[in-house]
């Protein structure tokens, strides 16, 4: 599936402007991240290493401009028991997800689709007031590989059997859509961090799905003329 074609030429304008491996670097600040507020932890009440990094409009309103971007940097996986090995899932499949997507797209497409995802969570923050959050913007990877390359395998640590991308794919947008009609504080900062995946992969679906329609009004026409 192409990319829009406003991508290309931004990329001919701007190409130089880009962060190689930019969700490598994002996955290792997250595990930084993670090990960090975790070595912070205590029971005196003290706040722990990530809270200085959320997005939180009333601290950037004071000043604190790094939470715009260090939100980016906090990984879903807190500090349970089990958190280790959820962290070392986190890790493999998004660098999996990763070398896809800069394979496919190349950096510079890649910067582009974080800068429009950390552009829409930031207003929408400040719009529609709430905590600024990366886990959607980091699922939409998923979602774009899974339209990409459905038929992909992967084995997910530690099942082993491999499963197909698309299947993984359904099974978080479900996830997703049950915490958008369960959680109505979230709906906004859902539907902003899906933006960069509704401009790169929408289009694209669209003429696709048109395409199969034509295909197969075209079919049932040859079939109507035996």
């Amino acid at each position: 599936m192409e990319l829009p074609a406003w991508t290309d030429r931004l990329e001919r304008w701007l190409g130089d402007w880009s962060i190689p491996y930019l969700i490598r670097g994002l996955i290792g600040l997250n595990v930084l991240v993670w090990l960090l507020d975790g070595f912070s932890q205590s029971g005196d009440g003290s706040q722990s290493f990530a809270s200085f990094l959320y997005l939180h409009p009333d601290l950037v309103s004071q000043g604190e401009y790094w939470r715009m971007i260090t939100f980016l940097f906090i990984p879903s996986v807190g500090q349970s028991m089990l958190s280790p090995l959820f962290m070392l899932f986190f890790v493999f499949f998004t660098w999996f997800i990763s070398d896809i997507l800069e394979g496919t797209w190349g950096s510079f497409k890649i910067t582009v689709y974080f800068l429009i995802g950390i552009v829409a969570i930031n207003l929408t923050a400040f719009l529609a007031p709430s905590i600024g959050t990366n886990i959607f913007l980091m699922q939409s990877l998923l979602f774009c590989a899974a339209v990409l390359y459905p038929n992909v395998e992967i084995t997910l640590f530690p099942i082993p059997i491999p499963i197909k991308l698309k299947w993984i794919g359904l099974f978080y947008a479900g996830m997703l859509t049950l915490s958008f009609l369960g959680s109505p504080p979230y709906r906004s900062m859902i539907l902003a961090s899906l933006l960069p995946f509704a401009l790169f992969i929408g289009p694209g679906t669209v003429q696709l799905i048109r395409a199969r329609r034509d295909a197969q009004a075209r079919m049932k026409r040859f079939r109507g003329e035996d």
